[in-house]
């Protein structure tokens, strides 16, 4: 399935973005209160998700940063403007302009999938269900902010408004079939995962799994364990193994430390174990070029953390 690109024209919330209501909602040219609010709301959790989806790699990460604000209303129409806040939280690292580029990008590539009215895309560019969902919602919601009442992103032209993005009918069973995929079965048999023990015995050509035991319990989890991270030639020897939540979603393969803030993903086992090394690669190092001072509290224990963990060459 091909993914779309924002060929509709970029999105720069720095500088505003029109959003017109059409239909009841906006048939008098004006926009009720309640219809306001509900589409700010729903178009900063939107920002949000991908925000916290697409930059959830970046060491240093302040929402604050990307609330956006009313800055405009057209008079007789039904077009608010919204922007970027001006008031801005200091962070280091990646810049806020870098991020905010991130951001603008994605919500435009959002926005022509949208307009395409082709939801299903959204596999494409979010893979992992966990990243996928809290997008599917965000733009669900938003595109329902103002009930049945369509709702566009226009720019302004020659003194009246050209629709740049048409936000699609978006289908609550579509919506289901992106978060989740349900199987309906004929009677009551019910199923549970478990995660077990297995034996495996070769002989000959002949491969044969035994299941030795199962755990039920919720709080037991498959483990990715090293005692050595390798990134293209750089090898870091650890003191202790460094055990990470070891998953397998929607044939996507995911290597997690939650403490660390570390995640590798990859259609593979080895695509996961690399896209892991090259985070923790950066991880380190990047923490290392920083002084104590421009770091969180919670960042400068994850440095200590890793300068304990990396035995020094």
């Amino acid at each position: 399935m091909e993914i779309l690109h924002d060929n509709l024209g970029k999105i720069d919330l720095n500088e505003g973005i029109l959003i017109e209501v059409d239909g009841e909602y906006g048939k008098y040219n004006t926009l009720p209160i309640d219809g306001l609010i509900s589409l700010a709301q729903n178009f900063q959790n939107l920002i949000d998700a991908i925000v916290k989806v697409d930059l959830e790699t970046h060491e240093t990460l302040d929402l604050k940063n990307f609330r956006i604000e009313l800055s405009g209303y057209y008079k007789n129409s039904s077009i608010p403007e919204f922007v970027f806040t001006k008031r801005i939280q200091t962070t280091i690292g990646d810049t806020i302009e870098q991020q905010r580029e991130i951001v603008n990008n994605k919500v435009g590539v959002i926005l022509n999938i949208s307009n395409s009215g082709n939801y299903l895309l959204l596999n494409d560019i979010y893979k992992i269900p966990q990243q996928r969902t809290p997008i599917v919602s965000a733009l669900f919601d938003f595109a329902h902010s103002c009930g049945n009442s369509p709702i566009s992103i226009v720019d302004k032209v020659n003194g009246g408004f050209s629709k740049k993005y048409t936000i699609g009918g978006f289908k609550k069973e579509i919506k289901d079939k992106l978060i989740t995929q349900v199987v309906d079965e004929l009677g009551t048999k019910e199923s549970t995962m478990a995660y077990g023990l297995v034996k495996v015995t070769k002989k000959k050509n002949k491969v044969h799994n035994h299941l030795v035991e199962t755990f039920n319990n919720t709080q037991v989890s498959l483990s990715y364990a090293t005692n050595k991270i390798v990134f293209k030639d750089r090898v870091y020897n650890l003191v202790d193994q460094l055990s990470c939540v070891y998953e397998k979603i929607d044939n996507y393969y995911s290597i997690k430390h939650e403490m660390l803030g570390i995640f590798g993903t990859g259609e593979t086992e080895p695509e996961a174990i690399e896209s892991f090394s090259e985070e923790f690669d950066y991880a380190y190092n990047r923490y290392n070029e920083l002084n104590d001072d421009q770091l969180t509290e919670r960042l400068k224990f994850i440095k200590m953390f890793l300068n304990h963990l990396v035995i020094a060459q």
